[in-house]
């Protein structure tokens, strides 16, 4: 991969470099590159006899045959046409001359003249002046002499490409080529590599594998960027890749960077296989390092080790170890910017052991760029299991949490958790009138390292209730089923004020419809919202009766409180309205365009307190666009959408844009060019900078590093590259 990085913003999205593009592609070739140079010729069913035919034959001696005119050559590994054709039994050996038609299960040759030798029943051939194609690794070409078998070939002063070899939009030029098939390998010596007649490569030596994955160089990247004094700088990065076998393989890598010196790079991976200890795994380590940077005279390091273990069905071990150096490691050497604030490192075990479902998690973090610290679990252990109780139709849930939390910052409260839960859920259903309840007990005990022990008991009863009703209907004299369910929940959870617990692991949620039925309204563990309330909703459906696709999906709920207080943030009560803001929604589906509509509107002021509108038109895979906007504390605007304007182009485009600032936030666009021998992909991004990068595949001689994929699967949601890789 070639990726180049614009800092400065004079040009706009480099709107130019991207028309380059877009002109070029439909000039390129779309040629069948599999195309074959003539027609399949059929093979001898015997081993031991050739059929042969010519319109003229003679024996020149005992053991020498010559053939002319027209002359068909079928044997059980081969087939030729020839004007000419000597056979030579003494030698095992026979020459063709003029428009020679060869193919064997590997290659088909169009030459002028062939030598034909067998030895140990593998067939060796030598070629002159030959158009040739490898059909089984996709290799068509032209060459001064070919000569080897099966397993190996040799071209001299040799043009090979996957195009069509009288058309190419690439060509690899060289003094020396060899195919090896059984090592998977090829080999080049003095190469050129020509794009649409242009030299863009040179090399005295190249090789690459033929098929799937193995070793060698892969496509370098050059980038260019300002550093922390606002100086330019470059970036040079090349990659090799080690295929050890099927299971493991190693990316190295050594990234110059002008204004630093240069950090040498290595991400390894292996699967791990069954044995009698273990089901499977797989183990992943990165490590970069960058000997005594020359600005900030200090040595840079990352680890990233990720290892997984499967000992059973019923038993896993997780392992992540993420470091580096220090706080501007991603800023300075990975060049990624600010986006990253901690690094979570963590050990997990997860066992059933007699039904008891056990957990351990171990956690530390580190703080990078402007990030702040939170509070970590340095371990935690989880019992849990389901108790069957004869005349109970579900069984009781019981669980058993304990957990130390730690903080960098020492002032914070730190301590260990113990939470002892035991629950209970019973649903019945009669004549469309569907009945839930659902008990939850919670005992918490606060061992706190840095103040005073606490504890908590509390109790949570949700009671609810549906009714699900139907009719048929008619739009359009097209037939349809309407339902309607009304719904009722009642939730209760006495008040317990909690402004001397800890909070370790609560946050506040966003209330949704779907909420209004389970009164949840913080997160973790440490604060219990107190509630008595009751909430009602309906939800009606428009269903198509043949597709039973729905068509039409409505909702509306509003909660009504029975308190005048409930739990804040910090475990204080705080007073409460008497009734919730009201949630609906309307969704409905138009042949290949879906529309979806969710306002939450406070009736205190008569005004709308979050709007969420999205509509999405979509052809398949990779056709689509969605626009989504969000009225909250801020409005915003969310477009994606992927679309091929001519034929073998792909344009993949995102952008959130907040309009309360009139600022674009993320700016994302992709450019996918695939022709039958060649591919490119364009990536343009502008966050706090721009940068724009570019690849080029020319199929057969190897892949790029998947960055740019993964790139745009990332900042485009529902998009799937479909270039090749």
């Amino acid at each position: 991969m070639i990726k180049f990085s614009k800092l400065d913003s004079s040009l706009n999205m480099n709107y130019k470099f991207f028309l380059t593009l877009l002109c070029i592609a439909p000039f390129a070739h779309s040629t069948n590159c599999t195309k074959p140079l003539f027609e399949t010729k059929a093979y001898s069913n015997s081993k031991d006899i050739s059929d042969i035919s010519a319109d003229q034959s003679k024996i020149t001696s005992k053991d020498l045959f010559e053939l002319s005119g027209n002359v068909e050559v079928s044997s059980f590994d081969y087939a030729l046409s020839a004007n000419q054709f000597n056979i030579n039994k003494t030698e095992n050996s026979a020459q063709g001359l003029g428009n020679i038609n060869f193919q064997d299960s590997e290659i088909k040759i169009l030459g002028k003249k062939v030598s034909l030798t067998k030895e140990s029943e593998i067939l060796n051939y030598e070629f002159d002046s030959p158009t040739f194609q490898i059909y089984k690794d996709n290799i068509n070409g032209k060459a001064e002499k070919i000569s080897g078998n099966k397993n190996i070939k040799s071209l001299t002063n040799a043009s090979i490409s996957s195009c069509d070899i009288n058309n190419p939009d690439w060509l690899l030029n060289a003094s020396t080529i060899k195919i090896d098939h059984i090592n998977n390998k090829g080999y080049a010596e003095n190469t050129q590599l020509n794009f649409f007649g242009v030299p863009i490569f040179y090399s005295p030596y190249l090789d690459w594998t033929l098929k799937g994955k193995g070793t060698g160089f892969l496509f370098p990247k050059i980038s260019s960027y300002t550093n922390i004094n606002g100086e330019k700088a470059n970036q040079f990065n090349i990659p090799y890749f080690v295929n050890f076998a099927s299971d493991r393989d190693i990316l190295l890598s050594l990234n110059h960077l002008s204004d630093r010196g240069s950090s040498y790079e290595a991400s390894y991976r292996q699967l791990i296989y069954p044995n009698k200890e273990l089901d499977n795994g797989r183990w992943e380590l990165k490590f970069n390092f960058l000997d005594n940077d020359k600005i900030s005279n200090n040595d840079r390091w990352l680890i990233d080790n990720k290892l997984n273990l499967n000992f059973s069905d019923k038993s896993n071990l997780s392992l992540n170890n993420f470091r580096v150096s220090d706080k501007d490691y991603f800023r300075d050497i990975m060049l990624e910017g600010s986006s990253k604030e901690r690094l979570i490192s963590n050990l997990k075990l997860n066992s059933t052991i007699q039904d008891i479902d056990v957990n351990f998690l171990s956690e530390s973090e580190q703080l990078v760029n402007s990030g702040v610290s939170q509070y970590t679990r340095s371990g935690q252990i989880e019992l849990a299991k389901k108790i069957e109780i004869k005349n109970l139709h579900n069984p009781l849930n019981f669980s058993f949490l304990s957990t130390k939390f730690n903080h960098h910052d020492s002032t914070k409260t730190q301590g260990t958790r113990n939470l002892t839960q035991i629950s209970h859920q019973h649903k019945s259903s009669k004549n469309g009138v569907n009945f839930g309840a659902k008990v939850s007990l919670v005992a918490a005990d606060y061992n706190i390292k840095n103040g005073n022990d606490v504890d908590r008991f509390s109790y949570d009863v949700n009671l609810n209730s549906t009714i699900n009703l139907e009719r048929e209907i008619s739009i359009n004299n097209k037939p349809y089923i309407q339902t309607l369910v009304p719904k009722i929940s009642y939730m209760y959870s006495p008040i317990n004020n909690q402004s001397n617990y800890p909070n370790f692991d609560s946050e506040i949620m966003t209330q949704t419809y779907d909420n209004l039925f389970i009164g949840k309204k913080f997160t973790g563990f440490d604060r219990v919202v107190n509630k008595n309330a009751f909430a009602l909703g309906v939800e009606s459906e428009i269903i198509d009766d043949d597709s039973q696709d729905e068509f039409v999906t409505m909702y509306i709920g509003q909660k009504f409180n029975l308190n005048n207080t409930e739990t804040d943030l910090s475990g204080s009560q705080i007073s409460l309205d008497n009734s919730s803001n009201i949630f609906t929604g309307i969704s409905f589906k138009l042949s290949d365009m879906n529309f979806s509509h969710n306002i939450e509107f406070n009736p205190r002021t008569n005004k709308s307190s979050r709007i969420e509108s999205g509509i999405n038109f979509s052809k398949g895979m990779n056709k689509f666009i969605d626009v989504s906007y969000l009225k909250d504390t801020e409005e915003s605007l969310k477009l994606s959408t992927v679309f091929s304007p001519i034929t073998n182009l792909e344009v993949a485009y995102s952008i959130n844009r907040s309009l309360t600032q009139s600022l674009n936030n993320k700016q994302t666009l992709g450019l996918s060019y695939e022709s039958c021998c060649w591919a490119s992909r364009v990536v343009y991004e502008k966050e706090l900078n721009e940068s724009y990068a570019i690849e080029f595949i020319f199929k057969g001689l190897g892949s790029t590093s998947p960055n740019l994929r993964e790139k745009l699967k990332n900042n485009i949601p529902n998009y799937h590259p479909s270039l090749y890789d």
